[in-house]
């Protein structure tokens, strides 16, 4: 079998299964911006300061976090510093019986552990590489729902590790800079073409997941992909 210096999955979509990844996320972020008002903020006005945080992060230059990005943004368009206060919170309700109701929106995948298993295998090296605008306890929470913990992984992409976002490929070399791996044998895995083609900047192949495909019209079929079963076949390959 081939030896990858590191297997890069994405979590939503790939991993975590959702029949539909846009709704999903329209109920988080409404559920999210109604705690405005526990903050002293209109819900509009947490929305559009949410929405500064998010481009600051999707922007980032990588001389700062995308956590510092993201608050610097919501304080400048608040006029308000009490992001600690407002961060602090929203850990406890990502680790809360609230946000963990959303487990609902998303589905089963009997095949995560077979999935691991077989990247054991073949990699020293595993990483959570999905778009890092979450803190990490978001992501955790949503690794629980599939059955992972971080114990399972070597490293989890988020908003207080990263420097850059997906697509670009700064964000892919951060990622296998951070588990020490040679990109060029390295391998991202995926559900929307968009996002990780970064991946193949960096020299790494990349595998598109299309049994939850982010169908945003690209041709994947330029690129090597399949479903859950056809990509641990293809990591296992002689």
């Amino acid at each position: 079998m081939k030896r990858y210096s590191a297997i890069l999955f994405d979590l939503d979509g790939t991993l975590l299964p959702y029949d539909d990844m846009h709704g999903f996320l329209q109920t988080y972020f409404s559920l999210l911006y109604t705690k405005g008002p526990e903050f002293g903020y209109e819900e509009e006005v947490f929305h559009q300061a949410f929405s500064e945080g998010m481009r600051a992060m999707r922007f980032n230059d990588g001389a700062e976090t995308n956590q510092k990005r993201f608050w610097d943004a919501f304080t400048a368009f608040t006029g308000r510093d009490n992001s600690r206060e407002i961060e602090a919170r929203l850990a406890e309700y990502y680790t809360g019986p609230e946000y963990r109701r959303l487990k609902a929106l998303t589905g089963e995948n009997p095949l995560v552990g077979e999935v691991m298993a077989a990247a054991r295998q073949v990699t020293d090296r595993i990483v959570i590489a999905t778009n890092p605008v979450y803190p990490l306890c978001a992501l955790t929470e949503r690794m629980h729902w599939v059955g992972l913990s971080e114990n399972d992984v070597d490293y989890v992409s988020c908003y207080e590790n990263s420097h850059f976002c997906k697509p670009t490929r700064e964000y892919y070399d951060e990622m296998f800079a951070a588990v020490g791996a040679d990109p060029s044998r390295g391998i991202m895995i995926g559900n929307d073409l968009r996002e990780d083609i970064g991946a193949l900047k960096t020299g790494a192949e990349l595998f598109i997941v299309d049994s939850w495909l982010l169908d945003r019209g690209e041709d994947v079929n330029q690129y090597l992909h399949g479903d859950t079963r056809a990509m641990i076949d293809y990591i296992l390959r002689p």
